[in-house]
C-alpha cells in the first residue's frame, strides 16, 4: 500500500508540473522596419495554445480581442498558433499582447523593435543526410542574424546527384527533374526565440 501511495503521489506531481507549463511567446515583424512607415505588421506566436481562450491586442483599428478559434495553426504542430496584426502611433515599434486562458489566468507580453539599419546575414553551415527511424532526410543547418529581429528564413531545397547533373550537361534546371529531394516551393523557418541564430531544416529523401 505504501508503494502504491508513493506512485500516486509521484504521478500527481508530474501531472501538476505538466498542466501549469508556461507557453513561450514571440512577436515577429512580417515586413521590414523603415523610418517612413506609419504602421507595422506583426505576428504573435504561442508555443502551446491548448489552454488559450483569447488574446487582446491594440492594433491600427483600436483595441481588439481575438478568440483562440481565430488563430492560425501551422501544419507542423497541433498545439502552436499565431495571430497577425498591425500597430501604429505610440505602439508602432512596441507591440503588446495580453493572453487569457480557459482557467481565468492572464499574461501580458511585449517587445521593442528598431528600424532596420543593415541587411540580415545568412550563411550555410552544413548539409548532410541523416537516417531517422529507417528513413533518410536531407538536413540543412543555417546561421542567420539581424540587428533588429528575424521574422523567418525562407528556404527552397533541391538535392541533385552529381551523376544526374553531369547527364544534364551541368544545367541545374534540367537536372532538377531527377532531384532526389525537392521542396514543392519555399519553406519558411520561424525562430523559437529572439536570440536564435542557428536554424535546422530536414526534408525526406
Amino acid at each position: 500500500m505504501k508503494n502504491l501511495i508513493g506512485l500516486l503521489t509521484a504521478g500527481a506531481s508530474l501531472f501538476s508540473a505538466t498542466a501549469f507549463a508556461q507557453p513561450r511567446y514571440d512577436i515577429r515583424t512580417t515586413s521590414p522596419l523603415t523610418s517612413s512607415q506609419e504602421s507595422v505588421n506583426y505576428e504573435f506566436a504561442i508555443s502551446d495554445c491548448s489552454d488559450l481562450k483569447s488574446v487582446d491586442i491594440t492594433t491600427t483599428e483600436g483595441f481588439q480581442s481575438f478568440l483562440a478559434s481565430e488563430a492560425k495553426r501551422p501544419l507542423t504542430s497541433a498545439i502552436q498558433c499565431s495571430f497577425s496584426f498591425s500597430t501604429s502611433s505610440n505602439q508602432l515599434y512596441s507591440p503588446s499582447v495580453t493572453t487569457h486562458d480557459v482557467n481565468g489566468g492572464t499574461d501580458t507580453y511585449s517587445e521593442q523593435f528598431f528600424e532596420e539599419i543593415e541587411k540580415p546575414k545568412l550563411s550555410l553551415s552544413n548539409v548532410s543526410v541523416a537516417t531517422v527511424a529507417g528513413k533518410q532526410y536531407v538536413k540543412v543547418t543555417l546561421e542567420a542574424s539581424d540587428n533588429s529581429d528575424l521574422s523567418y528564413i525562407s528556404l527552397r531545397l533541391s538535392g541533385i546527384r552529381a551523376s544526374d547533373l553531369r547527364a544534364a550537361a551541368g544545367v541545374v534546371e534540367k537536372a532538377l527533374d531527377t532531384a532526389f529531394a525537392r521542396t514543392p516551393g519555399s519553406v519558411r523557418i520561424f525562430p523559437s526565440s529572439d536570440d536564435q541564430t542557428v536554424f535546422e531544416f530536414s526534408y525526406p529523401v
